[in-house]
């Protein structure tokens, strides 16, 4: 959903969501 253009804006923007969420899982899961 995120990895549509630029992996830095949606670094930021899964940053922010995982903060939503308070789930850092999300976040690696992600990016690994």
């Amino acid at each position: 959903m995120f990895l549509i253009n630029g992996h830095a804006q949606d670094q930021l923007a899964v940053s922010d969501r995982a903060t939503q969420f308070g789930d850092g899982k999300f976040y690696d899961r992600t990016y690994c």
